[in-house]
This record gives C-alpha cells, sequence and structure tokens, in this order.
C-alpha cells in the first residue's frame, strides 16, 4: 500500500528520498527538510514552505550545489517504483512530452526556446519528458521511471533539408530513450506496456520495442503504408476503417482542452497488418503491427466524433482483448492529471532560482510530490485502506468535530470526502468524486485545525 499522509509523510519521504546518493549525509538530510516543507503546501514559495530565513537560506543552498542534480534526488525514487512495477505481473509505462514556461523570468539563465519559431513574442523554457508507471485496470499511479529534460538552443530552420534532419540528434529519441532505462530499471521489458500519444508514433520505437520484447499501445498518427496478401500497397488508416465492428464500448472521457467530461459510446475494430518501413530506413522488410480502431460513430451537434487509432503489442482476438486495448489508452490521461498537478498543484513554473540546474533540482523533487498529490485522489476514489494510515486521531477527531454527518464507522472514501468539503468540494449526488485540488486545498486547511486543536489541548483550553 502506497500511503499518503501525515506521520507516515516520514515515511513517505524516507522511502522516496533518504536513499538519495548526494555525496554527503548533511545533503541527504537537507533533501529530506526540503521535501517534507514542500509537502505541507505545495504550492507555497520556498521561504514560506521552510518558514524561517535560515532554512530557507539552507534550500537555497542545496539546489545550488553542483554535486546534487535531479538525477541524483530522484534515484531513489526510481529505484521504488521499479520495485512496484515488479511485484506486478504488467503495468502501463505512460510517456509524455510537457513544456514548462519560464518566459515572464527573462533573467533566468540556462534556457532554451519552447513555442513556435514564428511566434511574435519568443517563448523561453524546457521540455520536459516523463513517464510514469501507471497500474492496469485501476490506473491508480505507481510514480516516475525515468525523466528527460530537452533544452532547445535554437529553432530549426524552415529550409532545413531531410539529410541535414537526418544527421542531427532527433528529439523523438526521448520515446526510446526514456523506454530504455525504464527497462533496465525493472529489469524486464515483457511486463512493461509502452502508452504513448500520437508523438510517439516513431517506425523506429515500434521496431525496437518489438526486438526487446516490449509491449506497447500507441495512438497512430500516420496512414502507414501496409502491404496486403496479394503484394498491393495499402494505407493503414483505410485498411482499419472498412474491417468489421467486433464491439462497442463505452468510456469516460475527462474535462480538457475546452470540453467537459462526458461519457461517448465507441465502436470497435481490429486487424493485423504488415507495415512497411518509411523509405528513409535502412529496413526494407516489414514488420506485424495489431491495429485497434475505436470510433464514435453519434456524436451531439457540433461536436467532432471521437476517433482512436492505436498499434498495439497486444493480443486483438476477441472484443474483449480490444477493450482491454482501450482501457490500456485512457491509462495515458493519468500523466495529463500530473501534469496539471506538477504546473497547477506545485506551481513549477512560478519558481524562480536564477539558473535552470536549480531549477532543475526542484523538478525533480516537485515531480514526486506531484506523484504523491494523485495517490490522494485515488486513496478517495478506492477508498481501500486504513483510515488510520492515513490520518491521525487528532485529524479524525477534527473531521468528525466539522462534519457531524460523517458515519460512525466512516471509510478512508469518507473521510476524504470529508477534507474535500474543506477545500470546497459540495459532495453533490452528480459531482463524483473529489480531485486532487479539493482534497489537498482541504488538507491544507485540516493541518491548520489539527494544529491549533493541538495547541489548544496544551493550553488547557476548551
Amino acid at each position: 500500500m502506497i500511503q499518503s499522509r501525515r506521520g507516515d509523510t516520514l515515511a513517505f519521504v524516507a522511502r522516496e528520498f533518504a536513499g538519495a546518493e548526494l555525496g554527503d549525509e548533511r545533503r541527504r538530510k537537507r533533501l529530506v527538510r526540503v521535501v517534507l516543507d514542500l509537502l505541507e503546501d505545495p504550492s507555497r514559495s520556498i521561504p514560506k514552505a521552510s518558514g524561517t530565513w535560515a532554512g530557507a537560506k539552507g534550500a537555497y543552498r542545496f539546489f545550488s550545489n553542483p554535486n546534487v542534480t535531479r538525477e541524483s534526488v530522484m534515484k531513489a525514487h526510481w529505484e521504488q517504483t521499479a520495485e512496484r512495477i515488479q511485484s506486478r505481473d504488467s503495468v502501463l509505462v505512460v510517456e509524455d512530452t510537457t513544456f514548462l514556461n519560464f518566459t515572464h523570468h527573462p533573467g533566468t539563465k540556462g534556457l532554451g526556446k519552447i513555442g513556435n519559431r514564428n511566434a511574435k513574442n519568443p517563448l523561453q523554457g524546457v521540455l520536459v519528458h516523463s513517464a510514469l508507471a501507471v497500474e492496469v485496470g485501476t490506473h491508480r499511479v505507481l510514480g516516475l521511471i525515468d525523466q528527460e529534460v530537452i533544452i532547445r538552443e535554437e529553432y530549426q530552420s524552415p529550409e532545413e533539408s531531410r539529410a541535414d534532419r537526418q544527421g542531427r540528434p532527433r528529439e523523438s529519441a526521448k520515446w526510446m530513450t526514456c523506454a530504455r532505462r525504464a527497462i533496465d530499471r525493472v529489469g524486464k521489458a515483457d511486463g512493461l506496456i509502452f502508452t504513448f500519444d500520437r508523438e510517439g508514433d516513431v517506425f523506429e520505437v515500434i521496431e525496437e520495442l518489438q526486438d526487446k520484447g516490449g509491449r506497447y499501445v500507441i495512438r497512430a498518427a500516420w496512414n502507414r503504408r501496409t502491404e496486403g496478401s496479394d503484394g498491393v500497397e495499402a494505407h493503414l488508416l483505410d485498411q482499419i476503417q472498412a474491417e468489421p465492428v467486433l464491439g462497442e464500448l463505452e468510456v469516460e472521457v475527462p474535462a480538457g482542452a475546452g470540453r467537459k467530461a462526458h461519457r461517448v459510446t465507441l465502436e470497435l475494430r481490429a486487424a493485423t497488418y504488415q507495415v512497411l518501413p518509411p523509405r528513409r530506413c535502412e529496413r526494407k522488410e516489414p514488420v506485424d503491427v495489431r491495429v485497434v480502431c475505436a470510433k464514435q460513430e453519434r456524436a451531439a451537434d457540433g461536436e467532432t466524433p471521437l476517433e482512436w487509432v492505436l498499434l498495439t503489442s497486444e493480443a486483438i482476438s476477441t472484443a474483449q482483448d480490444v477493450q482491454a486495448v482501450i482501457g490500456h489508452y485512457t491509462g495515458r490521461w493519468k500523466i495529463e492529471e500530473w501534469h496539471k498537478v506538477l504546473k497547477t498543484g506545485c506551481k513549477i513554473e512560478e519558481r524562480e532560482l536564477e539558473e535552470w540546474d536549480r531549477l532543475d533540482v526542484l523538478l525533480g523533487v516537485l515531480s514526486v510530490v506531484a506523484w504523491r498529490l494523485l495517490i490522494l485522489r485515488d486513496a478517495a476514489r478506492f477508498g481501500d485502506a486504513s483510515v488510520d494510515d492515513y490520518l491521525s486521531k487528532t485529524e479524525q477527531a477534527v473531521l468528525r468535530g466539522m462534519d457531524p454527518k460523517l458515519p460512525k464507522d466512516a471509510s478512508l472514501r469518507d473521510f476524504l470526502r470529508s477534507i474535500a468539503k474543506l477545500g470546497g468540494f459540495l459532495a453533490r449526488k452528480r459531482d463524483g468524486d473529489p480531485g486532487w485540488i479539493t482534497l489537498w486545498q482541504g488538507f491544507t486547511r485540516l493541518r491548520d485545525l489539527d494544529r491549533g486543536f493541538r495547541l489548544a489541548k496544551t493550553q488547557g483550553c476548551g
């Protein structure tokens, strides 16, 4: 059980950070102190989180120490995530990239170009490509297993030739760079299902994953050439549309990109094709790729029908097999939630540390803190752990005093919904489960109430 709060906070930090190899015991202790401070409220600035000027100076010295890197800070967490993966038969490894925009901090050194080369106001920041381990089925988040930071020194010229592109390092290498390190850390490839969005539809990625025995679910971006049984070339996206419908599946589409959360019904198709390599590749023989198409045939007026074409290594013989592939792909939404937590909950883009090398170390710390906030949301959704694993007796007493509707035999889910109410969650029947924002806001308020309650007891009040 991944624990998430209070007395277990120190155990959490010890497990995920205390094994960091920083070359000096004092640095390790400072790291633990910094993480504990930030866990109190990840949105706070470093001075506010530290509580004292001495604590803030110690934190700033830690982030500016040349012997401390993001990799050294995250190493212990990556190892713990690998252990959690090894205890399961199969795990999704969800990779995705987000931009961190620091344009509003023009004095920060070491940043690169982000955004579009044609933008009127050039943006500066970094690209962060992360690999998140997610349970199959439940989609509980098990932790980060790798992370890559890309700094673009310049935008690529629009006049760049194909030969020039092939001769320079490609950003698309990030997908297999993270995948290789994940496989090395876990020690096996066959239990890892690499799950990528359309940007990860790279022929060399599919080819190498198959060679390594890795599994994958990748959303198709290209209408790739296929080789028919009669030797005539066809195209994948055209062919899959002509396959018979295997069944239907209803899925919940989360809110995002201007849309509200809603449910849609998808028609399912599946087939296996021999995909031909791009003409630029040295390889000439085709690769067998299984393909799943999930398409919304009936959309509301004004809405674009949802359609996913997924390339996969997984079985597709039955409707249940195809539904499982779709389920794996929907697990990809977890990394989008993690990006939101990192930016909104931990406010990584609002941090000012003068140089990217210092921000890079802070990114490592806040990446794990953001994962912990998602654990909290999962706990509220499933509620299958002991209340005492998450809340002290004092916190339970405070919540009972604040929320008289709590059942006498309240479950962890009941308590966490009560905490979310402190953060603004209305708990109406149609509201579903609380999100991480209201939960953490509620925990922040509960922390203050808990301190006031204990202080009153020590003073003999009440």
